[in-house]
Order: C-alpha cells, then structure tokens, then sequence
C-alpha cells in the first residue's frame, strides 16, 4: 500500500516555494506516493532534496546509492556524446578555416560554402548530442522517481503532519 504525502509534510520539512507551488499545482493538498506517479512528474521534481528531507535515514542512504550511479551514468553518456559532438566540429572547423582563410579572390564564395558544411556538420552532431543527453536524462529521472517512491513507501518518513 502506498503512503500518502501532504503540502504541510513539504512545507514542514523545508520545501522551497517552488517545489510547494508545483506540489500543489499537480496534487493539490495531498498525494499518494507511487511509482507510476512519480514517474509522470519525475523530470520535475527535485528527488534527491526529498531522499534527504523525507526519508528515514536508512531509506537515504540506499537512495543516495542509487542516486549516485544513476548521475555518473548520466555523466559518462553525456559526456561521451559531448566527445563525439567535439570530434566531429574540431575537424569540420579546421576544414573550413583551411579553406575561408587562404581563399583571396573566392573567399567569401567559399567562406560560404565551407561555413555552410560545417554548420551542417555542427547541426548534426549537436542534434545528436542532444538526443543522446536528453535520453540519459530523462533514464536519470525516472531513476530517481522509482528509488525515492520505493523507499517513501517502504520506509518511516521523517517529517509528520
């Protein structure tokens, strides 16, 4: 059976106005903590501030644990997709200042040309950076939704009505 958490826990335990107006705005005075739930609003949240103020403290540190693994997986994928994305411009921009900057009498013909490909190559691979980080990520806060409706369900919270 799942728990219950209300606006007063929040405000309570120390919860900023935002996190309380955004509380209240998808849950009114009073929500019951599932997975499923916290997984519809697990990007919005803030996760880890809710392990440290409304879990017991055996249920934080199993948290914490999970936490961790799950932000330095989501740091090696955006970092190597940050890797590629620099892998790919660095040469596209050497090309394109070793063909913009000799150029005399063709310059600003193939000053064009050669930005347009490497703002072509640059597009790609950003959007690709972007897809890769933003996958990550959204893995990171679904995550960190589960583990903490987990452990609030399984767990003494630490603040009370």
């Amino acid at each position: 059976m799942s728990k219950v958490l209300t606006l007063k826990e929040l405000k309570l335990a120390g919860a900023c106005s935002t996190q309380l107006a955004l509380f209240s705005e998808k849950f009114g005075t009073s929500v019951e903590v599932t997975e499923k739930l916290c997984l519809t609003v697990a990007s919005e949240f803030r996760w880890k501030w809710a392990s440290e103020n409304l879990l017991s403290p055996i249920a934080h540190v199993e948290f914490d644990r999970v936490w961790h693994l799950a932000w330095a997986k989501y740091q090696r994928v955006s970092d190597s997709a940050w890797a590629d994305y620099s892998r790919l411009c660095i040469p596209a921009r050497a090309a394109y200042e070793r063909v913009s900057i000799p150029a005399s009498g063709k310059y600003d013909q193939v000053r064009v040309s050669a930005r347009s490909e490497y703002e072509r190559i640059r597009t790609s691979a950003r959007t690709e950076y972007e897809r890769v980080r933003v996958s990550a990520r959204a893995e990171y806060d679904r995550v960190c939704a589960v583990m903490f409706a987990r452990l609030f369900n399984q767990s003494n919270v630490k603040v009370k009505s």
